[in-house]
């Protein structure tokens, strides 16, 4: 499945409605062959939302955040494996030490500026096939990163 994302609908207001429009099969039985969810979370709030076929190879799913704040959202269905159809860029960090980031989809530019002096140890994984894919010291400047594949990890440690 594809996703079309709007950028207008990335801030809503609490109850109001966020949709994901994604594209998909459409031949065969799509009610009973095609299976869409999503899993929506805020800390420690978690709320399953059933996707539905919309016609012409068209899928949705309408999420009414119960709550204010950021929700962050993990699709997953029976054509293949999950997907963040949002290609958000997810970033942790412990400044200086520690910069994790992950995306969900190709040709995404990572930009992190590197705390601190020295070098960084970079591991880049496939999260999808669970392997490293290269590692490599990096200086401890901005950093730029374009993804190749899909499910992509980096990590950066500093190196004592």
């Amino acid at each position: 499945m594809s996703c079309k994302t709007n950028p207008e609908l990335q801030k809503i207001e609490q109850w109001s409605v966020f949709e994901i429009e994604l594209t998909g099969p459409e031949t065969g039985n799509t009610y009973l062959e095609v299976s869409l969810e999503a899993i929506f979370t805020k800390g420690n709030e978690k709320v399953e939302v059933p996707g539905f076929f919309d016609g012409n190879g068209v899928y949705r799913i309408r999420f009414s955040p119960p709550t204010q704040g950021t929700w962050d959202y993990q699709t997953s269905g029976s054509q293949g494996k999950p997907e963040n159809l949002e290609t958000n860029v997810h970033i942790l960090a412990k400044p200086g030490e520690v910069y994790l980031a992950h995306v969900a989809d190709t040709g995404v530019e990572i930009n992190l500026n590197l705390k601190g002096e020295g070098e960084y140890r970079l591991d880049v994984m496939d999260t999808w096939k669970m392997k490293t894919i290269e590692s490599k010291n990096v200086p401890g400047d901005p950093f730029t990163f374009t993804t190749s594949i899909p499910y992509t990890a980096l990590k950066f440690q500093k190196i004592e």
